[in-house]
């Protein structure tokens, strides 16, 4: 499939891993990020990924998000707390990053940097319990617009000040006169390792200085010698330029199908039967999609025949938006700049989710559970392509329309229930 994504060649990888930080943002209303809802949409059970970035070059270990910190019911600002309790959330984490590591013998002391997407707190983890030795790297315009932190500034409610204390912050500025800046995908990239292994992307949107992060996973040679493939491949780090990917599929350039194959998971979604859509066999994972595509916000039903008279009726099914646009727009509530964090779910559609070389994984993506992704120690992310991470993950999202088609007397609470995320309210947060 062809590409809008240029990214300058090189012959340098990192190592890319995945960790589950064991955090989950229970209950969250998809309300807040997405417009319209659908069935099964109205609520979720998310994660919080966090990566480990290895340089082999340089023995250089990085990680991009510290997800939610253990004690964040204690730590952050009390306003912030009492805030979010209306929203019926409900947040669990049974280890920190820090932990993760350490368990599986990495010396913190070995993280040269870690860079955070943003600022808010399931992104910024406890950087205290790595050494002042450690780097942080932050967007544009964080140390003006979102520091000082709680309880330096006892009115700021979206940091926290140990954060950075007593350590290095490297704020990029994406200059132009900078020789290790450039543009992917319409995003301004800098060049880590300055080897074209590693880009930090300026992505603007859910916040000013928000960043993602594209990793050269393979070479074009190696890619060609385990793939068939002809170009390198890439993960994207994404953090919170999404929230779903109802948001970025379908698009012009990676249309829905006629039919999808849901992979079985471990979760509810495994035991789905296909919605009936044609008189075409089906196999037991395979799901005529002509249904999903009549719920879209954009379809259009086929008009009627021009005159009662014996004309057959039209052929025409959908409408064609409705298996090449999103199908949901991004909601407000969640996003500084609304417009332009549409716009750039319109670059990662069109530019990075077409590309069958770049597998795109945002920070809550519960798509991406229980049977696509390894997590760390288990496995690197590197083989993702050869593995078919990409090909099993794509359409996923849609389990849960399919469920609720499937289920139509079945109400939002028991769909949650049955594994579509929990509905606890935590004591200690109202």
């Amino acid at each position: 499939m062809a590409t809008k994504l240029q990214v300058p060649p090189s012959s340098s990888i990192v190592n890319v891993s995945v960790i589950d930080s064991t955090a989950r943002l229970h209950n969250l209303s998809y309300y807040v990020a997405m417009t319209p809802l659908y069935p099964g949409y109205e609520r979720s059970s998310v994660p919080c990924y966090v990566f480990l970035i290895h340089h082999p070059a340089t023995n250089t270990r990085l990680l991009y998000d510290l997800a939610l910190r253990k004690n964040f019911r204690t730590h952050l600002n009390p306003h912030l707390v009492k805030k979010m309790a209306p929203l019926q959330m409900e947040f669990r984490v049974e280890k920190d990053t820090a932990e993760i590591l350490q368990e599986n013998g990495l010396d913190l002391r070995d993280i040269d940097a870690i860079i955070l997407s943003h600022h808010h707190f399931d992104h910024v983890g406890d950087t205290t319990k790595f050494p002042a030795t450690t780097k942080l790297l932050v967007g544009p315009g964080t140390k003006a617009t979102y520091w000082p932190g709680y309880p330096e500034d006892p009115d700021n409610q979206d940091s926290t000040a140990d954060t950075y204390a007593g350590r290095e912050v490297v704020e990029l500025a994406f200059e132009q006169s900078d020789p290790r800046v450039c543009e992917i995908g319409g995003f301004k990239a800098w060049d880590y390792f300055g080897d074209g292994s590693f880009y930090v992307l300026h992505t603007p949107g859910h916040t000013a200085n928000h960043l993602s992060a594209l990793a050269r996973t393979t070479t074009a040679a190696a890619a060609a010698a385990a793939t068939g493939g002809e170009s390198s491949t890439f993960i994207l780090m994404a953090g919170d330029l999404v929230h779903s990917c109802m948001c970025f599929r379908p698009s012009t350039r990676y249309p829905l199908p006629e039919t999808i194959v849901l992979e079985s998971t471990s979760s509810s979604e495994s035991t789905i039967t296909a919605p009936p859509s044609s008189s075409r066999p089906h196999s037991p994972s395979s799901h005529g999609t002509e249904p999903l595509a009549r719920r879209h916000r954009l379809y259009q039903p086929p008009p009627p025949p021009p005159s009662p008279s014996s004309l057959p009726p039209s052929t025409c099914t959908t409408s064609e938006d409705s298996r090449t646009q999103p199908f949901c727009l991004i909601a407000g509530a969640v996003e500084e700049d609304a417009a332009l964090s549409q716009a750039n779910a319109g670059v990662l559609a069109d530019c990075f989710d077409t590309d069958e070389d770049v597998l795109v994984i945002y920070a809550h993506d519960d798509s991406l559970l229980d049977g696509v992704l390894e997590f760390f120690p288990r496995s690197d992310a590197n083989a993702w392509k050869e593995k078919g991470w990409g090909r099993k993950g794509h359409w996923r999202f849609l389990g849960r329309m399919v469920r609720a088609l499937n289920n139509p007397g079945e109400g939002e609470d028991e769909r949650t229930q049955k594994g579509e995320g929990q509905c606890v309210v935590p004591e200690d947060i109202s």
